[in-house]
């Protein structure tokens, strides 16, 4: 019944401009947080800092879009290059670390020529084929990154990818229906989701990352003072072989002594 009731309020124009205005500024309030978030994690984790940048600025361009337009159910021109801006910091974010990860340095060069031909080839098709491509390659990429490294951080941003496959398909199809906004938005908030949980996910994982290491420094130093107290419990086993080997020349000489005495006596 309520979704009945927002079609037909939606399609009546009552209420749309205000309910529209107030998904924007939870887009952007949402997004807010979780560069706040992303922030701090940045601080522990400097490995992350492409991965900040990309949040902040997507987070730029959501705050540009809640500002109200004459077309409150267009995106914001000029959000929309913060939103490039953002996919294109991701996408370099996901090529450095994959070929830092699985190719060898000297070979980043040459991989990075043969991406950027690609790209500006596929510039040709249309903006949002080209941003499809990018989120479709960096999928790809960040799920091998979380195969072989098995970290929470990857494992949402494939999720993320997700939402932006979602939310860009939902764009090129181009319908002014409701459903179809209504499936926008729902991509919108999913994504919005994913990013203020991943920067709480990569602050659980630097304090999970420097516990295994405190805790390996604990496990490394007491395996080192049971050498230490093996090595010293050897030394003193020697020093009472050698004091015993030394009672018993002392007891034999001793004997030879009193036989000696009973001798010359």
């Amino acid at each position: 019944q309520f979704c009945a009731f927002y079609k037909n309020i939606t399609q009546k124009g009552i209420l749309k401009m205000p309910i529209i205005s107030l998904i924007n500024i939870l887009h952007a309030t949402i997004m807010c947080f979780a560069s706040a978030i992303f922030f701090l994690a940045y601080t522990k984790r400097k490995e992350i800092k492409l991965w900040f940048m990309s949040c902040l600025t997507t987070t730029i361009g959501y705050i540009i879009n809640a500002i109200p337009m004459e077309a409150a159910d267009q995106v914001n021109p000029v959000a929309m290059i913060f939103f490039s801006t953002g996919t294109f910091i991701l996408f370099y974010a996901v090529i450095r670390e994959y070929y830092g990860t699985f190719i060898k340095i000297k070979k980043v060069k040459s991989a990075n020529v043969k991406y950027a031909a690609a790209l500006a080839g596929s510039v040709t098709i249309g903006f949002y084929y080209m941003m499809l491509g990018l989120i479709l390659t960096c999928f790809v990429l960040v799920i091998k990154l979380y195969l072989k490294n098995r970290s929470l951080f990857h494992a949402f941003y494939c999720l993320q990818f997700i939402g932006a496959i979602l939310s860009l398909v939902s764009a090129m199809i181009g319908t002014t229906g409701t459903s179809q906004s209504e499936f926008s938005h729902f991509a919108m908030v999913y994504m919005d989701t994913i990013y203020l949980v991943m920067g709480m996910v990569a602050i659980i994982e630097f304090r999970i990352h420097h516990m295994n290491d405190s805790l390996q420094t604990i496990i490394e130093s007491a395996s080192q003072t049971s050498i230490n107290v093996s090595n010293i419990a050897t030394e003193l086993s020697a020093s009472a072989s050698e004091v015993n080997a030394a009672s018993e020349e002392i007891s034999s000489s001793t004997q030879e002594a009193a036989v000696t005495t009973e001798e010359v006596m």
